[in-house]
């Protein structure tokens, strides 16, 4: 099981958000994380947050796990999330699937998936991976990914 990120809870049910930086060199920004169970008391909600300015590959090899996860891919202007301005490969069952817009994938129990192919971002964009799991899905780093 995950420790917990060293948030500060504030009474019951809120929770002070900590962040860290990322294991990837070109993830600059600090990354907002909840580990799910062990910071939200038993919560199958893990949420990481991370502002993407520079390509790079996310993510291990290709896998499958025994429930959902949902991805998002907002614009990083807070005033127009749909304002996505990035190429981002994402490997889903069998093939590359590309994004190039604001969007929302939902990698159901079973399927396929990673790495996940940022190739060019033009405009800064956040990206939300959510796991419908007790914990988070953290994986080694791929195999393609330069350290």
């Amino acid at each position: 099981m995950s420790e917990p990120m060293g948030h500060i809870e504030h009474g019951k049910h809120i929770l002070e958000l900590k962040t860290r930086m990322s294991k990837y060199a070109q993830i600059e920004y600090p990354l907002s994380i909840i580990k799910g169970d062990p910071d939200l008391d038993g919560a199958n909600f893990p949420i990481g947050r991370a502002y993407i300015t520079k390509p790079l590959i996310m993510g291990g090899d290709a896998h499958s796990h025994d429930f959902d996860q949902i991805l998002f891919f907002l614009g990083g202007d807070p005033q127009n999330t749909t304002d996505f301005d990035a190429e981002v490969e994402i490997f889903l069952d069998d093939k590359y699937e590309l994004i190039n817009y604001a969007s929302c994938v939902h990698v159901t129990a079973g399927t396929i998936h990673y790495p996940l192919i940022i190739k060019k971002v033009n405009k800064p964009f956040i990206f939300l991976d959510i796991t419908l799991a007790p914990s988070e899905s953290d994986r080694p780093l791929s195999k393609l990914v330069s350290q």
